[in-house]
This record gives structure tokens, sequence and C-alpha cells, in this order.
């Protein structure tokens, strides 16, 4: 059971992105994602495992698609 889905807009280097966070009862941690940005991470990266808070698994989604993007730009 996913409690707690939640959907904010984010601006990251100047691009509107759409996060999603959850609860995840079975791990008992907080989990986000960028559906539409997933591919920019690599698979079980770990900026996609959970967290103690919501906005802890926000910020990491965050972080690494600024570094995403910033990598982009060289």
């Amino acid at each position: 059971m996913m409690a707690d889905f939640e959907r904010s807009k984010q601006d990251v280097r100047g691009r509107s992105i759409l996060i999603t966070s959850w609860f995840d009862d079975t791990a008992h941690t907080w989990r986000a994602s960028a559906p539409a940005y997933v591919h920019l991470l690599p698979h079980g990266d770990e900026a996609q495992t959970g967290r103690p808070s919501r906005k802890a698994a926000i910020d990491r989604i965050l972080a690494a698609l600024s570094s995403q993007f910033d990598h982009m730009r060289r």
C-alpha cells in the first residue's frame, strides 16, 4: 500500500520538474521520483533509495538531477 502520495513541481536549473513522493510502507521509508527524468539516473542509483523523510527523498532527487543537468551543459 502506498500512503501519503504527493506530486509537486520543483525548479531545477531552470526546468520545471514534476516530483512524485510517497511513503513506502514495506520499507518504512520515503521515496521520490521524477518520472519524466528517470532516464537520467542510472538504474539502481542511490538517489532513488529510501530516505527518512519526504523532504530528504525529494532533496536527493533534486540534487541528482541538478548534477546531471550540470554535466549535460559541459
